[in-house]
């Protein structure tokens, strides 16, 4: 249990992005009929900031004075580019996002007899390398804020809660929090430097460990493997997934292609979601995916923004988290967001020609 714990919230601890503290900016995103539409994307791209609205819908969030656009988007939705004012007060914002739908492309079935996701997949393997090393070095600010509730619990063991020992047992139905606020810095290919601005938590002590919260953020989703787990990305991933054109949507001039992803086999090594893949620079855009293992079904959603040009990086996480195992029950939520100050470009990667694709 202690493994996945430190799992789901580190992960968050390292990977989300913090506010600078000036204004304050808030809002509520609501459907056409009035429906509070959860875990909506808003990214600011004056500030190069991303947000995640919470089960309710809504977010909070603070700027510097001046004039932003905000990108609100989330999965099954239209995307709503809205102008917006930070002045010397509060800034509240309503927003309506529209359904959307996924027209599937006339099907072309080659002599192979394969479905058209794989020649997308061939693609976006082949750059999956250059991705990876797109980036020299980065800046960001990080924040998270999430909560873990208890079932049923076992009634041997105890925990370090603050200075005292509590029962196992005690800590059954009960609801715990926390908010984390981080600096990272990042030098390819895999230095990172994290300092703990400010913590919140009322987590027990056994679930903190920041040798785990460095691995997390070392994590690339580019990379074969994550955190153990064969990506879809991976040069081999043919041998372990299949994958089918679930759709095609539009934004803008840009094409945006949902990918099904199936393990092959019943394996806890592999993960089961969708890939949101740009037509012709065969990048994320958004990545949902499930993985189960041992009593435990982790749910994650990462949402990527260009944060500079043809340069995307994830702004905004969202995670699920249930574990049901030996008489364990325990649910977790966050939210997290990543704000980059600075980013640096790979010279010679920007200027590299592109990656040759497998036929």
């Amino acid at each position: 249990m202690r493994k996945y714990l430190l799992l789901f919230f580190c992960w968050g601890l390292c990977l989300s992005a913090v506010f600078s503290q000036a204004q304050s900016l808030k809002g509520t995103i609501t459907d056409a009929e009035g429906r509070p539409v959860s875990y909506v994307t808003i990214y600011i791209r004056e500030a190069a900031l991303g947000i995640v609205a919470n089960e309710q819908g809504e977010f909070v969030s603070h700027l510097e004075q001046g004039r932003y656009v905000g990108e609100f988007s989330a999965l099954g939705y239209e995307k709503q580019l809205l102008p917006f004012t930070i002045s010397d007060s509060e800034t509240t914002l309503r927003i309506t996002l529209q359904q959307k739908a996924y027209s599937l492309r006339e099907v072309v079935v080659d002599g192979r007899g394969e479905d058209p996701a794989y020649a997308i997949m061939r693609k976006a393997i082949a750059h999956a390398p250059f991705y990876r090393f797109q980036v020299k070095a980065y800046q960001a600010d990080v924040y998270i804020k999430g909560t873990l509730k208890t079932g049923k619990l076992p009634s041997l063991g105890s925990v370090l809660i603050g200075d005292q020992k509590t029962k196992i047992k005690n800590l059954s139905n009960k609801l715990f929090l926390m908010e984390s606020q981080n600096e990272v810095k990042f030098k390819a290919p895999n230095t990172y430097d994290q300092k703990v601005v400010a913590l919140s938590s009322s987590i027990p002590a056994e679930f903190d460990d920041e040798k785990m919260a460095m691995n997390v953020v070392t994590s690339n989703v580019y990379d074969p493997e994550l955190f153990g787990v064969t990506s879809p990305l991976a040069p081999g991933a043919f041998s372990y997934y299949k994958f089918v054109l679930e759709g095609v949507t539009t934004e803008g001039s840009r094409v945006i292609n949902k990918i099904r992803v199936i393990p092959k086999k019943n394996n806890t090594q592999l993960v089961n979601g969708w890939l949101y893949i740009l037509d012709g620079t065969w990048n994320l855009q958004h990545i949902d995916f499930t993985v189960r293992q041992m009593g435990v079904n982790f749910r994650n959603h990462v949402s990527f923004h260009e944060v500079k040009p043809d340069v995307w990086l994830p702004t905004a996480y969202d995670m699920n988290m249930k574990i049901s195992m030996l008489g364990i029950k325990v649910e977790g939520k966050y939210y997290s967001s990543v704000q980059y100050r600075q980013v640096d470009v790979n010279e010679k990667q920007a200027h590299a020609a592109q990656p040759m694709l497998p036929v």
